[in-house]
């Protein structure tokens, strides 16, 4: 969309709130749903449908219509929060009709989006805030019906929190599949690149709140290129699985492991000085049979992954220099 013909209100405000995001598209689109479903509750209902029910109704299809807004003018700009909290205005308002309602075919109504519900949650929230949510409204719903005298929806009721459930899992169960085949290697299950920037982005900015350090190392393997010549491509893999389990061994739990490429790694050490940092590395080297130089880098306050990653290579390169002389003078 071009903005240079826009006025300079509109070009600000379209800068500021940034594209849409998966996120807001599809918040929109649900809540796009909710709506269409209250207005056709709210069109089709009899005149001796009790007025709190027709008053419930217009205002959840109200809010619905505002959520769908929402997201779509925010776009970049809109947090998961404005999703979690329409969901569960949503919940508790289809709750209180559940309770109030005067026919069953309203009570059913009003729990047929629920697996739609469960879905987005597992999808865009973690596991636990979705499971809390979905088990919430499922209590939830299951004492308004119990206060309600159509007791006969009760199966009705049960089948869509199966439902509920059955979506929750796998939306989340293949969102988490799908994040870390984005983020990891697929040969030695450490971190690519796109994983590697979101977790330093995360410790850079750890590191400048908390004003501790943060340390990586740039890690080479030596004469990588012979084993694969001489011994096969075989042996070349298995000697990167290995050399990655060896760090881990060596690694703190909240250390990170990203492979660059090729015989590439970086590590990334939270709250290590560069004099600690040494230590780990001495021990790394001892835990994978020391074939790798390295490169160390410990983070200033103007860095950015691109800078603290171009200090370390720098070092990397020296290391690497200087220990192809020693095997050379020893040779």
């Amino acid at each position: 969309m071009r903005t240079d013909r826009l006025p300079a209100p509109v070009t600000r405000f379209l800068r500021w709130r940034g594209p849409l995001t998966p996120f807001a598209v599809v918040t929109a689109a649900a809540a796009a749903v909710v709506c269409a479903s209250g207005l056709l509750d709210a069109l089709t209902q009899t005149p001796d449908t009790g007025p709190l029910v027709g008053t419930w109704t217009w205002s959840f299809t109200g809010l619905a219509l505002a959520i769908t807004a929402a997201p779509l003018v925010l776009a970049g700009r809109c947090r998961r929060w404005v999703g979690l909290a329409g969901t569960v205005v949503f919940l508790g308002m289809t709750v209180l009709q559940l309770a109030t309602a005067d026919r069953p075919v309203v009570s059913a109504n009003n729990l047929v989006l629920y697996p739609l519900v469960a879905c987005y949650m597992g999808w865009f929230y973690p596991r636990w805030v979705a499971r809390s949510v979905v088990a919430a409204a499922a209590a939830a719903s299951g004492a308004a019906l119990l206060l309600n005298p159509f007791l006969g929806i009760a199966t009705i009721w049960l089948n869509l929190v199966l439902a509920s459930v059955f979506c929750l899992e796998c939306a989340a169960y293949l969102h988490i599949r799908l994040e870390r085949q984005a983020r990891t290697d697929p040969l030695t299950g450490a971190l690519n690149r796109t994983g590697l920037t979101d977790r330093a982005t995360q410790e850079l900015a750890r590191a400048a709140r908390t004003s501790t350090p943060l340390t990586v190392a740039v890690l080479d393997l030596d004469d990588f290129k012979a084993v694969n010549d001489t011994r096969g491509h075989a042996a070349g893999d298995r000697l990167l699985v290995d050399v990655v389990e060896g760090l881990r061994q060596e690694m703190r739990p909240y250390d990170g492991i990203a492979r660059l490429g090729g015989d590439e790694f970086m590590v990334l050490m939270p709250g290590l000085t560069p004099g600690h940092a040494e230590g780990v590395l001495a021990r790394l080297r001892a835990g994978t049979g020391d074939v790798f130089s390295c490169g160390v880098a410990t983070s200033r306050s103007s860095d950015t992954v691109a800078t603290l990653t171009e200090r370390a290579d720098r070092r990397l390169y020296r290391d690497k220099r200087a220990r192809k002389e020693r095997a050379g003078d020893a040779g």
